[in-house]
């Protein structure tokens, strides 16, 4: 089983509400026996600059911390001169989960985005399935494409497909893809393909899914704990499906009822 949970952000582009998310995401995981990780890409910042805005993270809460590594994505040229400037504070986050291979040599790690919160202890979980190189769970339950949000990575075989992996990203970036590809996600589920395995779905549980007392990990995909009602009534129940279903709003209370505490 994974033992580091491993999150990415993008300073330029972090808003308030996510640091918040972020304390939480931190919090829970180092709470559930796991050793939490922050990946920075800290754009222009000095060190001393970026500590001072990451202090809560890094510093902790009670005496947790989360350790901090500064990293840019290798795909940064291309993506620089490929993408519009909001697209690109996008992609520096987003992107940032491709270079944890080559970080850390762990063979499996555990990649989460900040909007989660861990739920069930490592221990209380039963075992995965082996993992050739990403074990994820769909976006929407059973089937379509992987949800890359939360991602069990084997490490030694993503670096041994990187050489082939790295020249088609780039390409599929320098002819405009990567928006239309959902950024990371996309390229992950078109190159790798049936090589994605399926892990169980308590491992990536969205509120809108409806009540789950097994979930490992709740991600707050789509509608978030912080989200006003007007935008919560704008983006999620009165365009596309209603994403804001009671349980979600049983869920943002539990969430906000943590992050209460922690302030």
């Amino acid at each position: 089983m994974p033992r580091k949970a491993i999150c990415a952000i993008n300073i330029p582009s972090f808003s308030p509400d996510y640091r918040e998310y972020a304390r939480i995401c931190l919090h829970t995981a180092h709470g559930c026996g796991y050793e939490p990780w922050l990946l920075v890409d800290g754009g222009d910042l000095s060190e001393d600059e970026l500590r001072k805005e990451l202090g809560w993270a890094t510093d902790g809460v009670g005496g947790e911390t989360a350790q901090m590594l500064r990293a840019q994505s290798r795909f940064l040229p291309e993506m620089t001169s490929a993408l519009r400037p909001k697209e690109l504070l996008i992609a520096r986050g987003a992107m940032l989960r491709l270079e944890i291979p080559f970080l850390f040599d762990d063979e499996i790690v555990l990649y989460t985005d900040l909007d989660v919160m861990f739920r069930k202890g490592i221990d209380a979980m039963p075992p995965l399935p082996t993992v050739k190189y990403w074990g994820m769970v769909h976006e929407i339950r059973r089937g379509g494409m992987f949800n890359s949000g939360v991602s069990i990575m084997n490490l030694p075989n993503l670096r041994a497909t990187a050489d082939v992996f790295d020249t088609w990203v780039r390409r599929m970036i320098l002819a405009g893809h990567l928006p239309k590809r959902c950024w990371d996600q996309g390229l992950i589920n078109s190159f790798y393909k049936d090589n994605i395995t399926t892990i169980p779905d308590e491992w990536n549980w969205r509120p809108y899914w409806g009540p789950n007392p097994d979930a490992a990990i709740l991600h707050y995909h789509g509608p978030k704990p912080l989200d006003s009602e007007e935008r919560l009534l704008k983006e999620y129940t009165n365009s596309g499906p209603n994403l804001v279903s009671p349980n979600f709003y049983a869920e943002r209370e539990r969430w906000l009822k943590l992050w209460k505490t922690l302030k």
